[in-house]
């Protein structure tokens, strides 16, 4: 059920004031003030030592309304010593085995 329905449905009896509420809300005794919180809560399962989490300064900021930057161009060189590598040599080749006959129906 949407919130605007609910909110029209209840709407007049909240907003209605009677001596029965009020009573009421004057019997009730009065709340403390919660106790301040003196340090942060440590968490449930603490990380090893050994590990090392990156601080979030040295992570860049992305922003994903922007285009992503253009990719920097690969160096001539790199391209042409890669197509120039010799190839590692193929295996043989098995020869094939036939397949077994199928069954007979």
């Amino acid at each position: 059920m949407p919130s605007t329905v609910t909110f029209a449905r209840y709407a007049a009896v909240w907003n209605k004031s009677d001596a029965k509420n009020e009573a009421v809300a004057e019997k009730q005794p009065p709340v403390a003030a919660p106790a301040p919180v003196a340090s942060a809560p440590t968490p449930a399962n603490p990380v090893a030592s050994r590990y090392d989490f990156p601080s979030a300064a040295s992570i860049p900021p992305v922003s994903i309304m922007n285009a992503e930057p253009p990719l920097p161009a690969a160096p001539a060189a790199a391209s042409d010593t890669a197509a120039s590598a010799p190839k590692l040599p193929l295996p043989q080749r098995r020869p094939q085995t036939q397949a077994a006959t199928p069954p007979v129906r």
